[in-house]
C-alpha cells in the first residue's frame, strides 16, 4: 500500500525568524532549527537554545515522535526523540506530525533518506540559488506503508546502523589516539 504524505501526517511550518535566532538563556521555550540536525539527520539535543519567541509559539510545538524535515539544500527528516522542555521548531523546517495508527517515524525518516527518495525530493525542488521544497510538494510525496510491526522492525535496524557508525567512528578515534600516543613515547625515551 502507498499514502500521500499529506495523508498520512500533519505538515507545518516552523516558526518563522526574522534574521539568526537569538538564544536567551533566560528564554521561555527550547528552540530547535535546521542547524540541529547533524549529517544523519540525527537531532542534536544538546545544541538547542533557550529563546523567547515574539510570537505564539503553541502552532509551532514539537512533541516526540514528530520529524523535523529540512527544506533548504539537503533534504531529509530527523525524528524527535528527547526534549529538554517545551520546545519550538524555527526556521527552515517542516513539523511532521505522524499519524502513528499508520506510519513509523523512524521508518518515514529512514525513507527519505534513500537515495532514490533524495532524487525525487531533487526533482520537486525549486531552483533558485538556494533550493527549497514547499509545503505542497513534499505533501505529494507518496510513501510505501508496509504493515507498521515491518515499518517499526525497518526502523529500528536503520536506528542499530546509526549507532554502529557512531561506535566504529569512536574506534577509529580511540585507535588512532593510542597510535599517536605510543608514537609519542617511544620519541621522548
Amino acid at each position: 500500500m502507498r499514502a500521500r504524505l499529506g495523508d498520512i501526517a500533519e505538515i507545518a511550518s516552523g516558526y518563522p525568524l526574522q534574521g539568526a535566532l537569538i538564544s536567551d538563556p533566560a528564554g521561555s521555550h527550547w528552540a530547535v532549527t535546521a542547524r540541529d540536525i547533524d549529517g544523519s539527520f540525527r537531532l542534536n539535543p544538546s545544541s538547542l537554545v533557550h529563546a523567547t519567541p515574539d510570537l505564539d509559539p503553541q502552532p509551532y510545538f514539537v512533541q516526540e515522535g514528530d520529524l523535523l524535515f529540512l527544506t533548504r539544500s539537503r533534504y531529509g527528516a530527523a525524528v524527535i526523540e528527547r526534549l529538554p522542555g517545551p520546545t519550538f521548531a524555527a526556521g527552515s523546517v517542516f513539523i511532521l506530525r505522524v499519524d502513528h495508527a499508520r506510519v513509523d517515524s523512524r521508518y518515514l525518516a529512514w525513507y527519505f533518506a534513500l537515495p532514490r527518495t533524495q532524487r525525487e525530493l531533487r526533482r520537486r525542488e525549486n531552483a533558485g540559488s538556494m533550493p527549497f521544497l514547499r509545503k505542497a510538494e513534499i505533501a505529494e510525496i507518496e510513501i510505501p506503508l508496509p504493515q507498521l510491526l515491518t515499518q517499526r522492525a525497518i526502523g529500528e535496524v536503520a536506528g542499530l546502523r546509526h549507532r554502529e557508525r557512531d561506535l566504529l567512528a569512536r574506534i577509529e578515534t580511540l585507535r588512532q589516539q593510542t597510535v599517536e600516543d605510543a608514537l609519542l613515547r617511544v620519541t621522548t625515551i
